[in-house]
C-alpha cells in the first residue's frame, strides 16, 4: 500500500507465514490485490518461489514499468513455473496523447510486455473511458490494441467481461475528492451523475462529444453482444446513423447524443456511442 508516498508491505516472512495457512486450509488459488505486487523485483521472486511446484494459482497486480522489470531481471519462464496465470496492468488507453496526459509510459511498453509474456502468462488489461481528453479515435486505439493483445468475450465471464475486451469500456472515469481539477470538471464535459459509480458512465468529457464523426458502418450481428453486455436497449442499435456520413460529410457526436437523449437514458446513449467507437462502427 502506498500512502502519501510511502509504502506500506508485509515482510516477505509475514506474507510466507499467509501462504502457509491458505495451503494447510486448501487454499491454493490466491489474487494478490497490492496495487504494484513487482514494485521490488526480488521480493516477488522470493514470495513466488516459496510456493514452487506447490499447486499455486496467483492473480496478481503490476504496472507496466515493474513486470517488464521483473522479466528483463529474471525471464517470463518462472512466472509460469511459479504459478503466476494472470497479471492485471493498467493500459488505461492505447491512444499515446490520452495515455501520456494520464501519466502513463508510451504504448510500445505496453506492446513489449504483451509480445514478451504471449503464450507464458496473461495479461488483464485495465482500461479507463472518458478521461478528459478521449475521442472517437482514442476509443478506437484501445480497442485496436484490446483486439491484438486482449481476450475474446468467451474466455471471459459476466462483469469481467467490461475489461481487457474491444468491446468491454473498463471503468469510467470520475474523479476522487481533493484530485487536481475536481472541482472544475464542468469545465471539462457533462457531469451525468451525482452519485458516480465506475461501472456506469456518469460523466462524458467534451472531447468526446466535439469528436468528428467521418465514416459509419452498420453494427454486425456478431458485435451485439457487446451492446447486451451492457444492458443497452435494442432499440438504440436501429438507430440510423446520417446516411451522408459516406459522402465525405462530417458531423460531431454530440447532434448525434442530443438527437438520442431525447428517447434514451443519457448513460445508455453514451455507453453506446462508447462502444460504437471501440469496435470502429464510427470513425
Amino acid at each position: 500500500m502506498d500512502w502519501n508516498r510511502k509504502r506500506i508491505e508485509l515482510s516477505v516472512w509475514n506474507v510466507k507465514k499467509v501462504l502457509d495457512i491458505c495451503e494447510k486450509q486448501g487454499y491454493k488459488n490466491i489474487h494478490f490485490t497490492d496495487e504494484d505486487f513487482f514494485f521490488n523485483s526480488s521480493r516477488a521472486l522470493d514470495i513466488l518461489q516459496y510456493t514452487q511446484g506447490k499447486g499455486f494459482n496467483y492473480i496478481a497486480l503490476g504496472s507496466v514499468r515493474s513486470v517488464t522489470k521483473f522479466i528483463e531481471r529474471y525471464g517470463v519462464d518462472i512466472l509460469n513455473q511459479c504459478g503466476m496465470r494472470l497479471i492485471e496492468v493498467g493500459l488505461e488507453s492505447a491512444d499515446p496523447e490520452l495515455n501520456k496526459k494520464m501519466g502513463k509510459p508510451g504504448l510500445d511498453k505496453y506492446s513489449f510486455l504483451a509480445e514478451q509474456t504471449k503464450g507464458k502468462v496473461d495479461i488483464f488489461w485495465l482500461t479507463m473511458t472518458f478521461f478528459p481528453g478521449e475521442t472517437i479515435g482514442s476509443l478506437r486505439a484501445t480497442g485496436s490494441f484490446l483486439e491484438q493483445y486482449g481476450f475474446a468475450i468467451h474466455e471471459l465471464y459476466g462483469r469481467v467481461q467490461t475489461n481487457s475486451t474491444v468491446g468491454g469500456l473498463g471503468q469510467f472515469f470520475q474523479p476522487y475528492v481533493g484530485a487536481a481539477g475536481a472541482d472544475r470538471l464542468e469545465e471539462k464535459g457533462i457531469i451525468l451523475s451525482e452519485r458516480p459509480i465506475r461501472l456506469l458512465p456518469s460523466f462524458v468529457p467534451f472531447s468526446f462529444l466535439y469528436s468528428k464523426i467521418k465514416k459509419a458502418r452498420p453494427i454486425r450481428t456478431d458485435e451485439e453482444k457487446w451492446f447486451d453486455l451492457y444492458g443497452i436497449d435494442r432499440s438504440l442499435l436501429t438507430y440510423e446513423l446520417h446516411p451522408e456520413l459516406g459522402q465525405e460529410k462530417e458531423i460531431l457526436m454530440k447532434d448525434i447524443y442530443l438527437d438520442l437523449i431525447e428517447y434514451f437514458a443519457k448513460e445508455d446513449v453514451v455507453t453506446y456511442l462508447a462502444i460504437l467507437a471501440r469496435l470502429g462502427v464510427i470513425e
